[in-house]
């Protein structure tokens, strides 16, 4: 699979005031097509295009899946416009505590997810757990993601995949370097950094399509370049840099699925699933979502991580 790869070095401008706006053709200067190696002015990795990788059987069977997974979401987070997530009114008459779109959008989360307010225990996202089938048909394909993450950024995987290894395995996709896949489905993300994810990692978005359509480039303003995914392709990147998606002009029929895999950086103090059940009903109101000895055992395994993956050699070639 791999190969010497063309380098394009960028820029860098500061383009903080587009955060929750949606890219225009004015904030990137070179649309990437084919495979390509990015490379930041510092000379850190910004990202590597991998141009129709994903074998085509592999991509036909994930597609099957994720076409008709209902995976629609009143929370997008930092993704959506500027303005399009409100405090809304609950049934009772109350407000909601978290802001949200007046209306759900075609984007969802599924692997593991960790603690959070509202509901504080690790957990199976509630359409594996009910697909298990289905999700297990998806293994082989987020397998090849891994395996293309450990070849093009293989510094980037090795970190991550030490921090999977010490997590339980309960919360971890297979053998693989993920606990997390956010699933898109012909939607338009507004100009965000990512949050929750590794950050001694890397963001592996992949694209799968059926029909025709236009635009949807991935455009990273800071450094004026836009990626156009396809069906098949591959991209890593600093998901850390401001990144969102131009205007996505489909013709009737068509869909375009793309997939974000990534470690949530939380994932290490989760414990297993029997202690996760127990402790949130042990729980009492207000009290903190982890505990001091929860946090502390966590980053005694990431800062455990870091050492492994510095002390193992790059493979060859990568």
């Amino acid at each position: 699979m791999l190969k010497p790869l063309p380098v394009l070095r960028t820029t860098y401008r500061s383009t903080d005031y587009l955060q929750g706006q949606y890219p225009a053709d004015a904030d990137y200067q070179e649309i990437i097509t084919e495979s390509t190696r990015v490379i930041k002015p510092n000379g850190e990795l910004l990202g590597v295009y991998l141009k129709g990788v994903v074998p085509k059987k592999l991509a036909l069977e994930a597609f099957e899946v994720l076409k008709g997974a209902d995976l629609q979401s009143k929370n997008r987070g930092l993704s959506t416009h500027a303005g399009e997530q409100v405090r809304v009114v609950n049934p009772n008459g109350t407000r909601s505590k978290t802001n949200q779109l007046p209306e759900a959008v075609n984007s969802g989360i599924i692997g593991y997810y960790d603690r959070y307010t509202r509901t504080p225990y690790c957990r199976e996202c509630a359409w594996n757990r009910q697909h298990p089938e289905q999700w297990q048909k998806l293994y082989p394909y987020v397998a090849f993601i891994d395996k293309a993450m450990a070849t093009y950024a293989p510094e980037h995987h090795r970190r991550q995949l030490e921090f999977a290894r010490r997590t339980n395995p309960a919360w971890v996709i297979g053998s693989t370097a993920f606990t997390t896949i956010t699933v898109n489905q012909s939607y338009q993300t507004a100009v965000h950094k990512d949050a929750g994810d590794l950050k001694e990692g890397i963001g592996v978005i992949s694209c799968l399509r059926a029909g025709d359509y236009s635009g949807g480039y991935l455009v990273l303003p800071e450094y004026q370049v836009a990626f156009d995914l396809g069906s098949c392709d591959v991209l890593l990147f600093d998901v850390h840099a401001w990144h969102g998606n131009t205007t996505l002009n489909s013709s009737p029929g068509s869909l375009r699925v793309t997939c974000v895999f990534y470690y949530r950086e939380n994932m290490i103090r989760c414990g297993t699933p029997e202690y996760e059940l127990a402790t949130v009903e042990a729980r009492k109101p207000k009290s903190p979502i982890w505990s001091h000895e929860e946090v502390a055992k966590g980053n005694d395994l990431a800062t455990q991580a870091l050492v492994a993956a510095a002390l193992t050699k790059t493979p060859p070639g990568g």
